[in-house]
């Protein structure tokens, strides 16, 4: 099992990361809050909002052509645009 001090340090690492991206990455994220998220955890890099967008799969398509990077940051809520996937048995 991982230690908690471990686990915040994981964070930290990964809010790190998010920071150092190129800026010709962009974060995906669901919506409003999520955006609003990321800024408190202080993650001010370019984000879109898929939701506001046509869902998932038109936003990264999009960006697919202009040859950027996108980091797909979900909640794995009900809303989420993943679960635009059928499922299987």
């Amino acid at each position: 099992m991982i230690s908690s001090g471990d686990r915040l340090q994981e964070l930290h690492d990964i809010l790190d990361e998010l920071n150092d991206l190129s800026p010709e990455d962009i974060i995906l994220v669901e919506g409003r809050k999520d955006r609003m998220a990321l800024s408190i955890m202080g993650i001010n890099h370019e984000t879109k909002e898929v939701q506001n967008e046509g869902g998932l799969f038109p936003v990264a398509e999009s960006l697919a052509r202009e040859g950027r990077r996108a980091i797909i940051l979900t909640d794995w809520d009900r809303t989420n645009p993943i679960n635009q996937f059928p499922s299987y048995p």
